[in-house]
């Protein structure tokens, strides 16, 4: 069973947990990047199997205009059963609960569609928005 909690994980199982599902290879960090990553995030919710980490996500926002929603990860093993959604929708709902009135995801490739099912849509090709490389 699924334990969801809203708190950040410990900079070590959040590093186990982002390793394991291929992101230092795109990005390296380390367990001390992490927990400043931890830090500075303005909501966390963890997700729980037997008391090992299985998920996390987080929100980084001003508490009121503007959120991003990022690192939404899922432990390989673990995916394709809700574990996302339920994080996603624990999220979300901290963001409502706010007033905070734009709310963006930072989503990796291939992962559109679930976005979509949790209530997000594409931002048009119009719409102002960049990525600094």
């Amino acid at each position: 069973m699924i334990i969801y909690k809203e708190s950040a994980p410990a900079a070590q199982e959040y590093h186990e947990l982002f390793v394991s599902t291929g992101w230092t290879r795109v990005i390296q960090v380390s367990a001390d990047d992490l927990m400043t990553a931890i830090n500075n995030s303005w909501h966390w919710v963890t997700a729980y199997e037997d008391n090992k980490l299985v998920g996390v996500g987080r929100v980084i926002s001003d508490g009121l205009l503007y959120a991003l929603i990022c690192d939404l990860i899922v432990l390989p093993a673990n995916q394709k059963h809700g574990v996302g959604g339920g994080i996603l929708s624990r999220l979300t709902k901290k963001c409502k609960e706010a007033g905070i009135r734009r709310v963006w995801l930072f989503a990796a490739p291939g992962t559109s569609l679930f976005c979509q099912r949790n209530g997000f849509i594409a931002r048009p090709a119009n719409a102002p928005g960049m990525q600094l490389v």
